[in-house]
């Protein structure tokens, strides 16, 4: 993300006196195509005061020939490179905030946009404060529907950061939104890379939704653009997810040869996480059609690209594949460490992800104290304002009893503010832990079902008796043992207090299987997958219903989950 707003700040400029002239007194999307070359010319200079010298040069031209919008070009420039500096970032970003409200007051639309955008990439990059980023590309979003992309030809770039800014965070909806804003601004020479990264984030959005035809849409739409520059990088990008799609809807011959075209591509560029990401589905389909030799050579080569590029995440999708490649060739104790290899990174990944959004939780929750210490201090400094005007007016009458009045009033303020900032931390504390023992439990309750559903595909995938041996040994280690049923009661008294308690108050005739059924039944738990956690069959968990029902006496047309919903 730092490099793009390298690439993208640095929009053409010129070097030298006649460039300079011709910057001046002209509207921004008419000197646009000049403005990068401009900052590369002078943010390439050795040193700190040569930048700062050639900078007052060209404010005191523009000046000369009153052009406040190349004046204020200037500022912008200089409060950059001080964030680019991690001595003079903090000044640097001070200068940006300045510089959004004079250009707002001048009505300079495109350096207040652009200084809110550097400010939210030293957020998000420099600082990772990415709710104080949020905050800023919200501003950013707001500023952006007062100009058309004619007048500020930027508007595709930026809408398509804040929407990246969503789909990291996997808020897929938001982005969508953003972006079908910014693929409808017309393809030009300047912003054509720019609209092929929305039309492709698009297509992801809605890949992770399972909306397969808006995201074919827009892949197909990101093969139609026409420059070539554009081709050149997309094209086998854009096939390769269309090639995925085919393989997330099961349409193995439609999606191989696109991913085998986004291989090779990828390979000749030595892009080696895009690689990998084609390579673990081609495996997949290898397997699918029982060519063990091609399966085994795209996984291993996946796997390899995986720790040349550092995309450990990936490793996610490649286990599993290795697990059911290890089983077929009866390789059955790799077999197993894939498999357990395969829950660690799933769990790991999802636990990642959760701590990043943790991360951002946390710092909103400190922006809001910050705030209600804020409001509370100019909440108190008004009150003072008015109490000491009513001294001075009073003074001469009731002196003593102003400074009494006041001084209770003070401190009553300040009591009243403390328990309610108290109080605002301890509820915002107890659902933020409330949210992660449940997040907890439902990634160690899922970990037993992933390994069953793994076991389940492997055991579709091989008739062998002595495979079959195997795949029992491991079904015996899927199974909650007593051990494990602490620690996952214990997590689920966290995520729903008092309920287990509630059972065996009020249904004290309940054995200790029963009431294991009824908690996985709360956790939504399909039949097939509460046999599988407590190692029975699908036939013993409805023998244990039908005798709940019967100790509980309940007619027959009441559900056992109105019950379980009701404590």
């Amino acid at each position: 993300m730092h490099k793009l707003l390298v690439g993208f700040f640095m929009f053409i400029g010129l070097q030298g006196v006649c460039q300079e002239k011709q910057l001046l007194n002209k509207p921004y999307n008419e000197k646009y195509p000049l403005i990068g070359e401009f900052y590369s010319g002078i943010l390439d200079l050795e040193d700190s005061l040569k930048v700062k010298n050639r900078v007052n040069s060209i404010t005191d031209q523009a000046r000369a020939h009153q052009d406040l919008e190349l004046e204020l070009e200037m500022e912008l420039l200089w409060a950059y490179y001080l964030t680019k500096q991690k001595t003079t970032r903090d000044a640097g970003m001070h200068a940006l905030r300045v510089l959004f409200h004079k250009s707002g007051e001048e009505g300079i639309a495109h350096i207040r946009i652009r200084a809110l955008r550097v400010l939210a990439e030293c957020y998000w990059n420099d600082f990772e404060n990415y709710e104080r980023a949020f905050e800023v590309y919200l501003q950013m979003e707001e500023a952006l529907q007062e100009v058309t992309a004619e007048v500020y030809p930027d508007k595709l770039m930026d809408l398509n950061r804040i929407a990246l800014a969503y789909y990291y965070f996997q808020d897929y909806r938001p982005a969508i939104s953003i972006l079908k804003e910014a693929v409808d601004i017309e393809e030009t020479q300047f912003n054509s890379l720019h609209k092929a990264n929305a039309l492709n984030t698009l297509g992801l959005c809605y890949q992770k939704l399972e909306e397969f035809e808006a995201s074919n849409r827009n892949f197909r739409a990101l093969l139609e653009l026409q420059i070539p520059e554009t081709v050149e990088v997309w094209e086998p990008i854009a096939k390769g997810n269309l090639g995925y799609n085919h393989f997330l809807k099961k349409e193995f011959d439609a999606a191989e040869p696109m991913l085998l075209y986004d291989t090779q591509q990828a390979e000749q560029a030595e892009d080696y996480g895009l690689a990998a990401g084609a390579l673990i589905p081609l495996a997949e389909i290898a397997l699918l059609k029982n060519k063990l030799k091609d399966a085994e050579a795209y996984a291993y080569k996946a796997r390899r690209y995986i720790a040349l590029s550092g995309q450990t995440d990936r490793l996610r999708l490649l286990y599993p594949v290795l697990a059911k490649l290890t089983v077929k060739t009866r390789k059955m104790e790799q077999a197993m460490a894939y498999l357990d290899s395969a829950v660690w990174a799933q769990n790991n990944y999802h636990q990642k992800f959760s701590g990043l959004k943790l991360v951002r939780a946390e710092q909103k929750i400190n922006r809001q104290e910050n705030n209600l210490k804020l409001t509370a201090f100019n909440l108190e400094r008004h009150q003072i304002l008015q109490e000491r005007n009513r001294i001075l007016f009073f003074l001469a009458v009731v002196f003593v009893l102003v400074i009494t009045v006041y001084l209770y009033f003070r401190d009553k303020h300040q009591k009243r503010m403390k328990v309610l900032q108290r109080a605002e931390r301890n509820l915002q504390k107890a659902q933020q832990d409330l949210e992660a023992a449940g997040n907890q439990l439902k990634r160690y309750a899922q970990s037993s079902i992933q390994k069953n559903n793994y076991i389940k595909q492997l055991e579709q995938s091989t008739q062998q008796d002595d495979t079959r041996r195997v795949l029992n040994q491991l079904k015996k280690t899927t199974i909650l043992t007593d051990d494990d049923w602490n620690r996952f009661q214990e997590l689920f008294e966290k995520a729903h207090p008092g309920f287990i308690h509630q059972l065996k108050t009020h249904y004290h005739q309940l054995s200790q299987t029963e009431i294991r059924l009824l908690v996985l039944s709360r956790l939504l738990f399909t039949t097939k997958e509460m046999a599988a956690a407590l190692g029975v069959s699908v036939n013993a968990i409805q023998v244990t219903r039908h005798r709940i029902r019967k100790k509980l006496g309940l007619e027959a047309d009441v559900k056992l989950e109105f019950l379980i919903s009701s404590l």
